[in-house]
């Protein structure tokens, strides 16, 4: 878990409701924007959303788009570990610098899941103890 006195010493200032884990396993997270499939590999994860790391040539575009609400799934190969047709809201996304990837445009976003009645955050609770804890 990410400490908030780690992070406050970095000056991120943790907003977040729940605490978030270090993904150790590799599982993935994508969504579609306006038909394009956006697929990367989460880097920390909560009850309360993930963020990912992800590989693009939208180098302008803001999918965030004023609270749009997503269908993600998110994937872990390894425990054969699915969740389909989670709700989700993109709450940023901002550039990556890899200086061997200079061609590539790698991105960092972060996913807010939206509460739903169909059972999908118990299931994001049992890949947290699967992967992260």
């Amino acid at each position: 878990m990410l400490s908030a006195e780690l992070l406050e010493r970095q000056g991120i200032i943790e907003r977040r409701a729940y605490p978030r884990y270090m993904a150790k396993k590799r599982i993935f997270s994508s969504f579609k924007y306006h038909g394009e499939l956006i697929v990367g590999e989460v880097i920390d994860i909560s009850e309360g959303g993930l963020s990912f790391k992800y590989v693009t040539d939208f180098h302008d575009r803001d999918i965030t788009e004023n609270g749009r609400l997503y269908d993600t799934e998110l994937l872990n190969p390894e425990d054969r570990f699915w969740i389909q047709d989670l709700k989700c809201r993109v709450v940023y996304t901002r550039p990556i610098s890899y200086e061997v990837l200079t061609l590539l445009n790698v991105k960092k976003c972060g996913l807010m899941f939206i509460p739903s009645q169909n059972g999908h955050l118990s299931k994001v609770k049992e890949l947290i103890d699967k992967i992260a804890r």
